[in-house]
């Protein structure tokens, strides 16, 4: 479904692509992702989802929309690998349950993250980047939180009521 969304093409023509690829495997199947939360359920899922998007942003600047994703999928799949050093080592790993945001999870964050833009262009996404008031790091956030401490200082420093 993904491969099919990206290129415009049938996915039953994605799937004989799969199929003549991979030595005539099938290709895998399985539900698109679709919970938004899935992204913000931990601590490594909200930094490199936050990583990504910045790297879609990036790439998209240069890139038609399905070209800045594989670019910027590539080089996170680097960096996520710990091979961000040139030349480039592989992205790729064994088996897509190594990644901790395979590629069906990247397409749709990027599609809900871009595509929900109201009329004047502002982002309705439930989904924002935040920068964290205690350190600067940017992280993946819903938008009804309003911490805005990363989920490290959230955890090393709870945060005090104030006295009056």
């Amino acid at each position: 479904c993904t491969i099919s969304q990206i290129t415009n093409c049938t996915e039953s023509e994605a799937r004989a692509l799969y199929k003549e690829a991979n030595l005539g495997k099938s290709s895998p199947s399985g539900q698109q992702p679709v919970d938004i939360s899935w992204y913000t359920n931990t601590p490594e899922r909200r930094y490199q989802s936050a990583l990504l998007l910045l790297m879609y942003e990036r790439a998209s600047k240069k890139y038609p929309p399905g070209l800045a994703l594989a670019h910027a999928y590539f080089h996170f799949s680097c960096i996520t690998a710990g091979e961000w050093e040139y030349p480039f080592g592989t992205a790729f790993r064994d088996n897509e349950k190594d990644y901790v945001l395979n590629f069906a999870r990247a397409n749709y964050l990027v599609k809900i993250y871009d595509d929900q833009k109201d009329l004047h262009g502002a982002r309705k996404s439930q989904l924002h980047l935040m920068r964290c008031r205690l350190c600067s790091t940017i992280y993946l956030a819903q938008s009804d939180e309003t911490d805005h401490r990363c989920p490290i200082c959230t955890k090393a420093k709870p945060a005090t009521p104030k006295t009056e």
